[in-house]
């Protein structure tokens, strides 16, 4: 994998800028201060592995945003590999929020998914890089301030990945270790560090046990929850039962009456011809109460000179004996209605279905009595048998 050619669009000082990079051994770029050539290397870097501007602390310096205000930042590097080509394009504008650019990768002019490039140099990332392939000012300066041993473990480890993260750790590590086994002092870091950790033993199989009694517990306490929501169940379908129960004791009472009146049933005489009798003595009440309200209105309209007049004072005296015999009727009558009112109540109790008759005229109740003639006859056994029953029912009813 050889960079062939670089494409600045806007990125530090240079914009719209083109560097190309023809031997295959070694190019170089040579200026004074300030012409640009640490600006090229972070160029190269970022827009391989992204730009940072500020967000991320670096060894290698990262904030190479244009002089001067334009947008998109960035640019493009084409690089030879064998007989293909990849040119990677990294932009960034106003808006992105990840600060890194937008990157596209195209493999001979067609667009490809970044990680076929990335996979043609192992995946190595930009710290990495920078370590690797880049050497500026700063960078010497650290060199000189290595020791000699410092110096020969690093050029030993040179060309392995993240060496120098990888000193620092071990590093640590001895530093970490030289406070851990102190050969002076009356308790070793590590002896209390190995009674902490027998203390934390000890808490933990203690809250082990607790845990333990926790989930005891709360199998308990499901196992109740279950027995109440059954007592729970339980007590509503008694209660239930119980209105259940309720309601048919009521029933029974309503059934103990209707037995009672059962008992009571007897049967009534009662046939067309009383009925008749009872509707023309209620019709002779009825005209004579008429009659009466009629003189007493003629009563109450009198005035004392006409009660002083004697041809009037001797027809009064001899319609008095006519009026005594009409109150004689009218009370009799009175006592007849009542007893027929009697017998009349008695017989809607046991038989409410009468109650439909009792608004039918005369008219009416005879054409029932010509419609009921009029049914076929039944068998004549049955004749024979009923026929006296029959009779007394159907005039009871029409009498109704």
């Amino acid at each position: 994998m050889r960079l062939k050619q670089i494409k600045i669009v806007n990125f530090g000082q240079f914009s719209n800028k083109t560097f190309d990079l023809p031997s295959d051994q070694i190019n170089v770029f040579f200026g004074a201060n300030e012409a640009g050539k640490s600006t090229t290397v972070a160029f190269i870097k970022q827009v391989m592995f992204g730009f940072h501007l500020r967000s991320n602390a670096s060894p290698f310096f990262e904030d190479y945003t244009p002089l001067a205000h334009v947008s998109p930042m960035g640019g493009s590097l084409v690089f030879e590999n064998d007989d293909s080509e990849y040119e990677l394009e990294r932009l960034y504008a106003k808006g992105d929020k990840t600060k890194r650019g937008i990157l596209t990768v195209k493999k001979d002019g067609q667009v490809v998914p970044e990680n076929l490039f990335f996979d043609q140099i192992q995946n190595i990332d930009g710290s990495f890089y920078a370590d690797s392939f880049i050497f500026n000012q700063e960078m010497l300066g650290q060199v000189t301030s290595l020791s000699q041993e410092d110096l020969l473990e690093r050029i030993y480890y040179l060309g392995a990945a993240n060496s120098g993260q990888l000193l620092k750790l071990r590093d640590d590590f001895a530093k970490e270790a030289g406070k851990l086994f102190k050969k002076t002092g009356k308790k070793p870091e590590v002896n209390r560090l190995l009674k902490q950790i027998e203390t934390d033993r000890d808490q933990l199989a203690q809250t082990k046990a607790e845990f333990s009694d926790y989930e005891k517990l709360a199998q308990d306490l499901k196992d109740y929850k279950d027995r109440l929501r059954k007592a729970q169940q339980a007590l509503a379908n008694i209660q239930n039962k119980q209105a259940s129960l309720h309601e048919l004791q009521k029933e029974l009472s309503n059934y103990t009456t209707l037995l009672d009146l059962q008992k009571q049933i007897k049967d009534i005489k009662f046939d067309s011809e009383n009925y008749q009798k009872a509707q023309d003595l209620m019709a002779q009440g009825r005209n004579l109460q008429k009659i009466m309200q009629s003189l007493q209105e003629q009563l109450s309209s009198l005035t004392d000179n006409e009660i002083n007049d004697a041809a009037e004072s001797k027809k009064v005296v001899q319609q008095k004996p006519q009026l005594l015999q009409w109150q004689a009727e009218y009370r009799n009558c009175l006592q007849k209605a009542n007893q027929l009112n009697q017998e009349k109540e008695q017989l809607l109790a046991l038989s409410p279905e009468i109650n439909q008759l009792l608004d039918l005229q005369t008219d009416d109740i005879k054409q029932l009595k010509e419609d009921f003639l009029a049914l076929p006859s039944k068998p004549n056994e049955e004749v024979n048998e009923n026929k006296n029953s029959s009779s007394d029912k159907i005039w009871y009813i029409i009498g109704a």
